[in-house]
């Protein structure tokens, strides 16, 4: 009993911490859980059995689009996995020797999508998107709202990824050129996985989703209704949390960010169209 108790006040002192550090005054879940540590047992996602969402990539990619050369077409990607070998045949100067792709992490049936804008050097070395330090503090910003990436349970889960799945060198933000080669595919790529909500960290990732190019600092903080390839979804912008971690005080905007998007996930109002 002494060691559960124990337990318990180390979640509450460690999700504390958080709050006392994004200078915030109110608990969002009741639900309480030590983001700080990485689950003992690793939680496993289910296989989703809808086939337009579950399509692994192949171990060859080149050799497969070379037998199947009509899968090149936009279009005709109906699947993540079919989707992540056409985004990986685009001429990009960004692929190089030692540069991976970087498609994708987390639930793919997940009612929140969180897109960034590109990977990083920790990214491109693991090949799942925010992972280094970044990805530390937006699984912290998820935990305070009740959402993981590595939940089971669609509702509480987070499906994760960025504008462009090659890394910029020296982590510099991806340029227009760059984002624009993407931009059809991230469309695609929303309407495969059908989230309810977007989170949309960082400027090149809101400029892309909402057309906009007024900045960050302008277009964060709104709910905007928006329709990619035939779906409908809620579109929040926010910080990205690298600009967080260099702007401490931008801390605060991103918390009432993070409320917009749990209200709006909360609710059961279809978008129309």
């Amino acid at each position: 009993m002494e060691k559960h108790g124990s337990g318990n006040l180390q979640q509450w002192e460690a999700i504390l911490r958080w709050h006392q550090h994004y200078e915030v005054d109110d608990i969002l879940s009741t639900h309480v859980q030590d983001f700080m540590q990485p689950p003992a047992t690793p939680i496993q996602v289910p296989q989703v059995n809808r086939e337009h969402k579950q399509d692994s990539p192949p171990s060859n990619p080149e050799q497969d689009i070379k037998t199947q050369p009509s899968k090149l077409n936009l279009r005709a990607c109906d699947s993540l996995g079919a989707l992540a070998r056409y985004m990986e045949q685009i001429p990009c100067g960004l692929k190089h020797p030692g540069n991976n792709f970087v498609f994708a992490d987390g639930h793919p049936d997940a009612d929140l999508m969180v897109i960034g804008e590109a990977p990083g050097e920790q990214e491109n070395r693991e090949q799942k998107p925010f992972v280094g330090r970044s990805g530390l503090l937006l699984d912290q910003m998820l935990a305070a709202i009740g959402l993981s990436r590595h939940e089971p349970d669609p509702k509480k889960a987070v499906y994760i990824t960025n504008v462009v799945p090659w890394r910029p060198p020296g982590n510099r933000k991806p340029s227009t050129v760059e984002t624009e080669l993407f931009r059809e595919s991230v469309f695609r790529h929303i309407a495969l996985q059908s989230p309810k909500c977007i989170l949309a960290m960082g400027g090149s990732a809101a400029t892309v989703l909402l057309n906009e190019s007024t900045g960050i600092t302008r277009l964060r903080g709104n709910l905007r209704m928006m329709q990619f390839d035939g779906h409908h979804v809620g579109v929040i912008a926010t910080f990205h949390p690298a600009y967080l971690l260099r702007n401490p005080l931008a801390k605060r905007e991103a918390y009432a960010d993070l409320r917009t998007t749990q209200k709006h996930l909360a609710t059961d109002n279809t978008i129309a169209p």
